[in-house]
């Protein structure tokens, strides 16, 4: 529409690319079922440049009920697809609408009925049909598609949701995620993968149940860069088993089982190691010890003083002391999470990982 003003004159006029019509019947169609009938066209010249446009639409059919009414009501675009409308159907009415849009100019929308699969559609004499067609744009203009965010390659091959991780016992820079059947090995220091992907029926064949968490234990010494290395690790499955296995050297994933017994009190979602730190689960509140090894376990996340950054709508699955960087890492779901221990509590970098 547009506004025309000159010296004491001002006229209107309409756009008269919007559409409005009133189809009516004066005597009665019958459309055969599992059939499509157009109803009316509406078209606009290329040169128009519209690519969406609103359609709206209400049907009145005298004393038809609700069970006589057809199936649905349809547009196509320039003779391509028919995209069925939304409806609200009640005896004798039909108030629908629908969204279209296409890359080429809009040239023709063809506004059609269409009767059920199993029943002709009668349209009684008297039925009245009211629709409008309104183009909601001006001349286009050119323009590029915004680019997305960049995938995360932190961790990369990592997966998702962890049962549990662990840091290598005698390799420091080495993370081994849990999840289902597979050892999942990766650098710290690089966040890529280390080494291929293990399983734990190979590698831990006297595990059994499903791996809850982990945590390498029984510090030996250091290594050759003063980082700690350790004898053993413990793998807790959800009977609260445990199964203590011994690094034999060599191979990454030469182990020696130790023993195995039960810890039912040890009902933990996630172990760092040196009790650095310990969550749980309790009755669907998330808390932390997070001192180590006290029993003490307080609500974390918002709205508390421990970890008031850290989510706590679903529990921490898996978590390391990277003891290399001097930081616990827990996980929950796709984001890793850097921890600071006590007394500060404060979660100091969030990452997507995977």
């Amino acid at each position: 529409m547009s506004f025309l003003i000159s010296k004491n004159r001002m006229s209107f006029q309409a756009d008269d690319k919007a559409k409005s019509r009133k189809l009516t019947s004066s005597t009665q169609e019958v459309i055969g079922r599992g059939t499509s009938h157009v109803l009316d066209e509406v078209t606009y010249d290329a040169a128009d440049k519209i690519h969406h446009v609103t359609f709206q639409f209400r049907a009145y059919f005298p004393a038809l009920a609700s069970s006589d009414l057809p199936s649905h009501f349809s547009v196509r675009i320039n003779d391509g697809f028919a995209e069925p409308c939304t409806h609200t159907l009640r005896d004798y009415c039909v108030l629908g609408s629908a969204h279209v849009s296409c890359n080429e100019p809009i040239t023709k929308i063809e506004f059609a009925v269409s009767a059920k699969a199993d029943k002709h559609f009668t349209l009684p004499a008297g039925s009245a049909i009211h629709y409008g067609a309104q183009p909601n744009e001006s001349t286009p203009t050119d323009g590029a598609i915004a680019s997305p965010p960049a995938i995360a390659t932190r961790f990369d091959g990592l997966p998702h949701t962890l049962d549990a991780a662990v840091i290598h016992p005698e390799h420091p820079d080495v993370l081994m995620g849990f999840k289902g059947d597979a050892i999942h090995y990766q650098s710290i220091a690089s966040e890529a993968v280390h080494t291929t992907t293990g399983s734990i029926a190979a590698t831990f064949p006297e595990v059994t149940g499903t791996v809850k968490y982990a945590f390498r234990s029984s510090q030996k010494g250091v290594n050759s860069d003063g980082d700690s290395i350790y004898w053993q690790l413990y793998i807790y499955n959800t009977n609260l088993d445990y199964f203590r296995y011994e690094w034999a050297g060599g191979a990454i994933d030469n182990y020696t089982f130790l023993a195995t017994a039960n810890h039912s009190w040890k009902d933990y979602t996630a172990q760092g190691e040196g009790w650095q730190l310990v969550f749980k689960d309790d009755s669907g509140v998330q808390k932390v010890d997070a001192a180590g090894n006290t029993g003490n376990f307080q609500p974390y996340g918002p709205g508390t003083s421990l970890y008031p950054t850290l989510p706590n709508t679903a529990p921490v699955t898996a978590v390391v002391n990277d003891q290399v960087n001097n930081r616990v890492i827990a996980m929950i779901g796709d984001t890793m999470y850097s921890l600071t221990g006590s007394p500060s509590n404060t979660v100091t970098e969030t990452w997507t990982y995977g």
